[in-house]
């Protein structure tokens, strides 16, 4: 709690000490001195203060808290003044400009535990003495220690406001460290040559309005350079060069009490003014200021000598001469952005300013502007921007500003160009295009040496390859074996399993078909796992497909009697759009589509076989079908709500499945039905719907007026704007699930086992020609379950009948390198901290056929 009357005008101050005084005694107790004291008939006594005597009954605050005892039990009452009480009692009585009784005042606060009204006397006696040395140790003595607490806190990428000096008397005094042990070496510059980019590297805005407050609240501290300092490596960072260079001048020379007491915070400092006035291009006095740290340590007087200020001052000198030139129209200058572009391959001029562009790109590298490089050449002209050069130098500059993607695109430009040049491509340009690239199938920019670098990469590549390729355990537990052998972050070994092995380009494949229009399509043939019995699917690819990204999905479910090349035509004109890839399985006429574990497989197994020819977005996989085919995606919608983005089923019912129909809390629907539908009476997905809307779910239901069981094929294009803007959440922090059968049994991170049911039913499924398929099994009483994540704590809500429940756990929902919490119906049953474990990780992608829902390691509890 902050409690303080600073800012308050001064006629309001001291009315307002004495309730200072009482909110500091009932919120935070007294850590000195005592009030009241209650003298009781049995001999004993209690020391506090009364805050009411009534009805017999006198209520006491003492330390521990508030205790009332019935005045029959008081012998007599001692009535004393509590030490908050009378230091503002002394404090009104104090003459206007009594300087030494404030100050002697505020000691006596201090020592009797009162910081807040210590802190205001010390601060109203340097308002009457301005530089009164016992009042200004005082204070610092007070406040210190607290802006020290704060500034390591920033400095470490913390933020918030709360200054020393607003802090109540009731938190307990952070250690009272020295400048060296607050962070002296933990320099305040924005560059990455410091060492202390990394601190800034988000939440830069509130961290330089955090420090603004500090600063604010504690104007006396000794800490004040150090904090003008980290703010301004937050201006900084947050693209205010000027007001950065501005704050760390006062930071220098802030009323004679600069950083001379922190060497390295002084060095870093210098270094962060030159940073920003390269920043804004005052390439000049950039040069200065470097030439002047290298001067300064050439002695080796200073620790920390800068080994690079001359190289930097050379740089800035030429980059000064460079841009001297440019705007003379040198040929050594780099054209303006307004200049003409010169025809490719021109002239010497052409080659000459392409040289100065290189130059130009690799200095502004070289003194840590990568940004700055990257923005220079998208500014170029164009024949000089794609000469391949250029290209090289920038893509440097882009890898240097974190920007992988750019750097990758940028060389795999440049190498090409070579290639079809008179001059051979340079080897680094290939060998950095291979590494980015790698970089790329990692899904970001990776730290490649904590892997060994691009071999050991390679080899743990290789390695998960063998385990999702073996054929039996033995196999697997043989690559488990050497990815663990990598020792590569458990980090990089999610990446690899994320990003699917090479995949082989569709069009050169001779078994597709080319569509009028654009795209590719080809009937698929597969076999029916539950059954054995041949089967095929219709695969159509859009134009533009690139197996280098992931392509959303879309299962289409064909009617009773229907086929897959049926389901294609009802999307002819539309397809899926150019951004879906389109599947239609075409189910074993006597089994169909339905409540079928055979057709379930089914589905599974196209879903599996075309993720091995195409790179398909898990988290962007959608299930849609008429009729029989949509009864299909209630139902797996429900039993397998983890697997889809959403469902939209046509004249399809949710009936079966409405006991369950909660377990499609992160499937959104989108349902159409006619209004004289004579099969599927909309009475049933209208209940569905509203069921869905009561519990707050992403349901649309639109139903055509006198249309009948139909297909609605003008509803394609809203179809496919409403899947754009929908994707699966594989993490999200609440689950429910509710199954009657084991065979269906979880949902995302949450599984249920060991089910009971006193009674249960016996569901004879029968294909077409009225033979049975088989029979089911299906529980009375069904098993439920409510996970939700808060935190480090998994909280669960399990039905009786529910013997055992697992719970699957990732890096994105808890940190895993923290203590995890599992509570079942409010009581923990277990606690404990999570080993990642790559053989949990990869058996579950391997099971699931999911690589993008990744779980490294599970925790069973009991009842």
């Amino acid at each position: 709690m902050a409690i303080s009357a600073r800012g308050c005008p001064r006629r309001a101050r001291r009315p307002a000490a004495l309730a200072l005084a009482l909110a500091l005694t009932a919120v935070c107790g007294l850590r000195a001195g005592i009030g009241d004291v209650l003298h009781l008939t049995n001999g004993g006594r209690i020391e506090g203060k009364i805050v009411e005597e009534k009805d017999g009954l006198i209520r006491i605050q003492v330390k521990t808290g508030t205790t009332v005892v019935r005045a029959s039990e008081v012998a007599r009452i001692e009535r004393k003044a509590a030490p908050e009480e009378e230091v503002a009692g002394r404090r009104a009585k104090l003459a206007t400009g009594d300087v030494e009784g404030r100050v002697a005042l505020a000691g006596e606060a201090a020592r009797a535990g009162l910081e807040t009204a210590a802190i205001e006397l010390y601060r109203e006696a340097l308002g009457l003495a301005s530089g009164h040395a016992a009042a200004l140790a005082g204070l610092r003595r007070l406040i210190d220690p607290r802006v020290a607490e704060r500034l390591a806190a920033l400095a470490a990428g913390g933020g918030g406001r709360g200054g020393a000096g607003a802090q109540g008397g009731a938190d307990t005094p952070p250690p009272r460290p020295s400048p060296a042990a607050a962070g002296e070496g933990e320099g305040a510059g924005a560059g990455g040559a410091d060492g202390t980019g990394g601190a800034f590297a988000s939440g830069v805005a509130a961290r330089a309005a955090a420090a603004a407050a500090l600063l604010g609240d504690n104007p006396e501290s000794t800490w004040v350079p150090a904090v003008r300092a980290v703010r301004a490596a937050a201006l900084l960072a947050d693209g205010r060069p000027a007001d950065a260079e501005r704050e760390w001048g006062g930071a220098l020379g802030a009323d004679g009490r600069g950083l001379d007491a922190w060497p390295a915070r002084a060095a870093a400092a210098r270094r962060g003014i030159e940073q920003a006035l390269a920043e804004q291009g005052a390439w000049s006095e950039a040069a200065a200021r470097a030439e002047a740290a290298g001067a300064r340590g050439a002695g080796a007087a200073e620790s920390g000598a800068d080994a690079g200020a001359a190289g930097r001052a050379r740089a800035y000198r030429r980059l000064l001469e460079l841009e001297s030139a440019a705007a003379g129209g040198g040929a050594s200058g780099t054209p303006g952005p307004g200049d003409p572009a010169e025809p490719a391959g021109a002239s010497g001029a052409a080659a000459a300013a392409g040289s100065g562009l290189v130059e130009r790109l690799r200095l502004l590298r070289e003194v840590g502007l990568a940004a700055r490089a990257v923005a220079a050449w998208r500014v170029a002209p164009a024949v000089l921007r794609e000469l391949p050069e250029v290209l090289a130098e920038a893509s440097l500059a882009a890898e240097a500003a974190g920007d992988a993607v750019l750097a990758l695109e940028l060389v795999r430009r440049a190498v090409a160009l070579a290639e079809v040049g008179a001059a051979p491509r340079p080897a680094e340009w290939v060998a950095r295009r291979a590494r980015l690239e790698l970089v790329a199938r990692l899904g970001g920019d990776f730290p490649l040496e904590a892997c060994g670098g691009s071999a050991g990469v390679a080899r743990l590549e290789a390695a998960v390859a063998r385990y999702f390729g073996a054929a039996d355990a033995a196999g697997e537990r043989a690559a488990v074996a050497e990815i663990e052998a990598c020792r590569a972050p458990f980090a990089a070994l999610e990446a690899v399993v994320r990003r699917p092995p090479p995949l082989p380009s569709l069009s050169a494949d001779g078994q597709f078909a080319a569509v009028r229009g654009g795209g590719l399509l080809r009937r698929v043939p597969i076999v029916c796992p539950a059954t054995g019995g041949p089967t095929t699917y219709m695969l159509w690819v859009p134009p533009g497909y690139d197996p280098a990204r992931a392509w959303p999905l879309l299962l289409s479910f064909h009617p009773t009697h229907g086929t897959g090349e049926f389901q294609l035509a009802t999307w002819q004109g539309t397809r899926s759009g150019k951004e879906f890839l389109l599947v239609c399985p075409t189910a074993e006429r006597r089994i169909g589509f339905g409540h079928s574990r055979p057709s379930h497989s089914l589905v599974m197994a196209v879903l599996a076989d075309v993720s091995r020819r195409c790179h398909v977005d898990p988290n962007r996989v959608f299930l849609e079908g008429m009729s029989m085919g949509a009864h299909l995606c209630w139902i797996l919608g429900v039993t397998q709500p983890d697997r889809w983005a959403g469902i939209m089923p046509r004249s399809g019912s949710p009936l079966r499945v409405m006991e369950q129909i909660e377990n499609l809390f992160a499937v959104p629907i989108y349902s159409l039905n006619g209004a004289l539908d004579p099969q599927v009476p909309p009475d049933a997905p209208r209940t569905g719907c509203a069921r869905l809307r009561e519990l707050g779910y992403d349901v649309t239901y639109r139903e055509f007026p006198g249309r009948g069981h139909d297909y609605f094929g003008e509803a394609n294009p809203d179809l496919l704007a409403w899947m754009k803007a929908r994707r699966r959440e594989p993490y999200p922090r609440k689950v429910v699930y509710e199954t009657r059968e084991e065979l269906y049994s979880r949902s995302f991170w949450l599984e249920l086992g060991g089910i009971a049911s006193a009674r249960q039913t016996t569901l004879h499924v029968t294909g077409s020609d009225g033979e049975a398929i088989e029979d089911r099994v299906l529980m009375n009483t069904p098993g439920r379950a409510t996970g939700e994540v808060r935190g480090q704590e998994v909280r669960l809500a399990v039905s009786p009948n529910v013997a055992r429940v697992t719970v699957y756990l990732s890096g994105r929902m808890v940190d895993l390198d923290q203590p995890v919490s599992i509570l079942r119906d409010g009581s923990v049953v277990w606690r404990g901290k999570v080993e990642r474990s790559a053989a949990h990780l990869l058996e579950f992608a391997k099971r699931t056929g999911d690589r993008e829902m990744l779980f490294a390691q599970r925790v069973t509890v009991g009842r």
